[in-house]
């Protein structure tokens, strides 16, 4: 029987920057995934070097996003370039070896992106959808497995996820595929079935991520948008109001987004907009490429988390990827927040009026650029994240099929 290389090859991407970077982790005790992910990228590069016999060709179409790649890189060294020969008063200097290191790094897991969208381009359609399919069995094992929320690793965690370190992280892995097994099953009660899965595994562990994600996909792939919207919030208010007990209390408490909250979750998230916005103050080119929490301003959230736990926490990864960016990029980092919400209102949009029709790459193109809102907004772990590598080839996809409206074509039933 003859295998499809590339199949294969789609199956070992998927599963070694989803599982190796969270597993490192937990293994090495490491407070981010940048190692992992790296170390994804390298094996991901050798082994495409290795395993692929197709003849590399540039193709008209990847023209612009060449362009775009080489634009990127001369963008971070020219920003960090000016900020660090032209420094803004009251703001730290910048640490030139990290970012040496990280744009490497960012390079190493650019080149391995784009290897990630070669693939997926050669790969049919039913063999990605395959592909995805294990890896969902593998995730709602994960998810029973950790119900038990027995430490299989001894990690010394609170909420221990059996692959993945914390529930945030599962749930930012999970989030594009609820999405995508959202719109491949539509008519389906397996829709249905696996979103109240990952909610109610979201309810029983306490995890605020889990519930955005699930309600998310929920939302985007419904039949009729606005009347589901309506039926979830009227179906929240009395739950949040009148319901008092100890398991909703998590849940009110997360979403107090007030500067004197005890909610760690909720002050991590407004640490991170509160020095953002004082660091551009001060710089509005802001502090440069991983500069967060090395040149930034800390602010009276950090002080205040100081005062409870005694260190800061969360002061490198801003709590989710959009201040960061804009603390580190400045103006430019607003704009690039902007674009990217510009992209995730036409891509919802389109995926909206093609939810039946789409095929099943754009469907997972969409899912992936849609879902990384949570990234963005809820909780991010920095640039070097499992659903951050893929959002960036879902970026790739869309900038090298600058076309892709005309591209959507009919999905072909397997």
């Amino acid at each position: 029987m003859k295998i499809n290389t590339n199949a294969f090859y789609l199956s070992i991407i998927a599963g070694i920057m989803i599982f190796l970077p969270s597993m490192l982790m937990i293994l090495f005790h490491q407070s981010s995934f940048t190692l992992g992910i790296v170390a994804s990228s390298i094996v991901i590069i050798c082994a495409y070097c290795l395993v692929s016999r197709k003849r590399a060709t540039l193709e008209r179409k990847t023209y612009s996003l060449l362009l775009s790649i080489v634009f990127l890189s001369l963008f971070l060294l020219l920003h960090f370039i000016i900020v660090y020969y032209f420094p803004a008063s009251g703001i730290f200097p910048p640490d030139v070896p990290k970012f040496i290191i990280s744009f490497c790094f960012i390079m190493i897991c650019t080149v391995a992106a784009f290897i990630t969208k070669i693939v997926i381009d050669d790969t049919l359609e039913h063999e990605v959808h395959i592909a995805l399919r294990i890896i969902l069995y593998i995730l709602i094992f994960n998810a029973l497995i950790s119900i038990s929320k027995i430490d299989f690793f001894n990690s010394g965690l609170a909420k221990p996820t059996f692959l993945f370190q914390e529930p945030s992280h599962f749930a930012l892995v999970c989030a594009p595929l609820l999405m995508y097994f959202s719109f491949t099953n539509i008519k389906s009660p397996l829709r249905l079935s696996l979103l109240l899965l990952f909610g109610l595994w979201g309810g029983y562990i306490q995890n605020f991520t889990m519930i955005l994600a699930v309600l998310l996909a929920y939302l985007i792939t419904t039949k009729s948008l606005l009347p589901s919207f309506f039926i979830i919030i009227l179906m929240s208010i009395p739950v949040y109001i009148f319901i008092e007990s100890d398991f909703f209390s998590y849940y009110r408490d997360r979403l107090d987004l007030a500067g004197d909250s005890q909610n760690l979750s909720s002050l991590v998230l407004l640490q991170g907009w509160e020095n953002s916005f004082l660091t551009l103050r001060k710089s509005l080119l802001g502090v440069g490429f991983q500069q967060y929490g090395t040149s930034t301003l800390y602010g009276d959230i950090s002080e205040k988390i100081y005062s409870m736990l005694h260190i800061y926490i969360n002061t490198f990864d801003a709590g989710s990827t959009a201040p960061k960016i804009i603390g580190e990029f400045g103006i430019f980092g607003i704009v690039l927040v902007l674009t990217y919400l510009w992209g995730w209102w036409k891509i919802f949009k389109l995926v909206r009026r093609n939810r039946f029709t789409g095929s099943k790459k754009f469907l997972l193109f969409s899912s992936v650029y849609l879902s990384s809102f949570l990234e963005f907004f809820v909780r991010g772990a920095g640039y070097f994240t499992p659903s951050m590598f893929f959002f960036i080839v879902s970026v790739m996809y869309f900038i090298s099929n600058n076309k892709f409206k005309k591209r959507v074509c009919h999905e072909v039933n397997y």
